[in-house]
């Protein structure tokens, strides 16, 4: 876990938890915690973004997103002929890519 826990509350949680889970102690609750927090962050499912979601994500107008849509660099699927869904790891990939340009010209 990322913050220290108070032991007293650790204890009165674990106390809290006993009857439930006979095998319970202070050091499998913190362990078991830490085991969530990991696997939470690796399962983080994201849905496809309309082309709206990913202009308020990239601060751009529509347009852009479909110039960005049409160079390749956002990645997109259709739907149908006017349903567009565009892949979040790629929007997250062209703000990381802006990101570090803006640092090389602003150094």
């Amino acid at each position: 876990m990322k913050n220290k826990v108070n032991p007293e509350i650790v204890n009165a949680v674990t106390a809290m938890l006993t009857p439930y889970y006979p095998d319970l102690s202070a050091s499998s609750l913190i362990e078991a915690l830490k085991h969530r927090e990991t696997t939470a962050a690796q399962q983080t499912i994201r849905k496809p973004l309309t082309r709206a979601e990913a202009a308020e994500i990239l601060q751009v107008s529509i347009a852009s997103v479909n110039r960005y849509m049409r160079a390749g660099t956002l990645r997109s699927f259709k739907i149908s002929p006017r349903l567009v869904r565009i892949d979040p790891a790629s929007v997250e990939a062209l703000m990381q890519t802006q990101t570090a340009t803006s640092d090389v010209t602003s150094a």
